[in-house]
């Protein structure tokens, strides 16, 4: 019963559970062999109740033992288990987090795998659980620095190459995972891309400033000719007391200098409104310059000031009607 007692339950190391498990089994022969000697002793003897109760006891306390020897040993190699899986994440997660803080901005690492849980499968000792464990954990750490190695790099190609302009690259954190000729080619065309469609505004810019100045200098043009053919205020008329029938005065305006454009005598009767005669127009003062077919032609120029002398005939036609 002392040996039993004295059991060692708490577990540690290798050989604490090896020695557990070897008590487990000699546990087991023990139940075995006290089963065999109480039907040995109760073939051999009429009266053995004192017997038979100190084997019963003996035979559960051996039993208990091995039932929580057992569960112990279990639920340890579990502790074990998930205490290597656990610290070996949280190393890894560490060494990640060096690496992220190595690119000094807010890039950060892919997800890079890493199955501790897998590697310690199968294995029985507790020095073959954290040798695994730590196997896996180095080659995760391995795959993950080289990753960092041409982030870096990738880094350092885009500060040199792409400085002033970093608006174009918003998307570094997925760039920097490219391979580096890659890379080098995307901050090209993005770069060139720029420039050009920045020239193209800035040639816009400059064709539409200079159609602004043409337009300004076309209108100012066109108000100074307005301003010119503006017709002077037609002078008083004393009439006769006995009315005279209105006599055509040419008008006595300097000609504008010919630019060419003519205009038919149809085309000004109708947007006059009314037919004028190639007569009456000379009568102005207005000759044809030229015909055309049937059409007679007179400078288009001269259409502001055949406007005017039509407006000093017609004023002057109406104040002579008034006086008579």
């Amino acid at each position: 019963m002392e040996a039993i007692s004295n059991i060692n339950t708490d577990l540690q190391d290798d050989q604490d559970f090896a020695d557990a498990e070897k008590t487990v089994k000699w546990c087991t022969d023990v139940e075995t062999r006290l089963s065999a000697t109480k039907s040995h002793i109760m073939g051999q003897a009429q009266d053995i109740d004192a017997v038979i109760r100190t084997l019963d006891e003996v035979n559960e306390e051996a039993r208990q033992v091995r039932l929580r020897l057992e569960r112990l040993v279990k639920n340890r190699k579990q502790e074990i288990r998930d205490k290597i899986v656990l610290d070996a994440n949280e190393a890894f997660r560490k060494h990640i987090a060096d690496l992220e803080v190595s690119f000094g901005g807010k890039i950060r690492m892919p997800a890079v795998g890493i199955d501790v849980a897998g590697a310690i499968k199968g294995k029985k000792t507790i020095t073959s659980l954290r040798d695994s464990a730590d196997a896996e954990l180095a080659r995760a750490k391995v795959e993950a620095s080289t990753i960092a190695t041409g982030i870096t790099h990738n880094l350092t190609t885009l500060r040199d190459q792409a400085a002033g302009f970093e608006f174009l690259f918003h998307d570094a954190q997925q760039l920097v995972l490219k391979a580096s000729e890659d890379l080098q080619a995307v901050i090209s065309n993005r770069i060139n891309e720029h420039k050009q469609a920045e020239q193209l505004r800035q040639d816009q810019e400059r064709e539409r400033i200079r159609h602004e100045e043409l337009k300004k200098i076309e209108d100012q043009k066109l108000a100074e000719q307005q301003a010119a053919a503006q017709p002077a205020e037609p002078a008083p008329i004393h009439t006769a007391a006995a009315a005279e029938p209105a006599a055509v005065q040419p008008v006595k305006q300097q000609a504008p200098a010919d630019d060419g454009q003519r205009i038919k005598l149809g085309d000004i009767n109708s947007t006059l409104g009314f037919t004028v005669t190639a007569e009456f127009l000379r009568s102005l003062g207005f000759d044809s310059i030229d015909r055309k077919g049937n059409a007679v032609l007179y400078r288009s120029s001269d259409w502001p000031r055949i406007c005017a002398a039509l407006v000093q005939h017609i004023n002057s036609v109406a104040t002579q009607k008034a006086a008579a």
